[in-house]
């Protein structure tokens, strides 16, 4: 569809975001990053799912005695000395940035 037939025409932008949690993560702080944009809702998905895949299997290794168990498009990173992360690969619309305050939009 396009904006003669009065739709308006998103593009979806995967997010990769990261933040620890629990007293043993070194850094609490919030990140967020856009990655690539997508025609979408569902390839966007689809492909933060498998990118998710594909980044648990290179922190498995990074670290001995790291775990890391995968849901969705959601990691959840636990590494031997307590440090505990979750890194997820998010879509939004173009329209909306995660990293503006709550209820500002962008």
């Amino acid at each position: 569809m396009n904006a003669r037939q009065g739709t308006l025409l998103l593009t979806w932008v995967m997010w990769y975001h990261i933040f620890g949690v629990g007293p043993g993560a070194r850094d609490s702080t919030e990140k967020w990053s856009p990655l690539r944009t997508y025609e979408t809702r569902e390839s966007c998905e689809g492909s933060a799912t498998r990118r998710a895949e594909a980044v648990a299997s290179n922190l498995r290794r990074q670290v001995p005695g790291r775990t890391v168990e995968v849901t969705g498009a959601m990691a959840d990173i636990v590494d031997p000395d307590g440090a505990h992360f979750i890194a997820a690969y998010m879509c939004y619309p173009d329209t909306f940035d995660p990293r503006a305050s709550k209820g500002s939009g962008r």
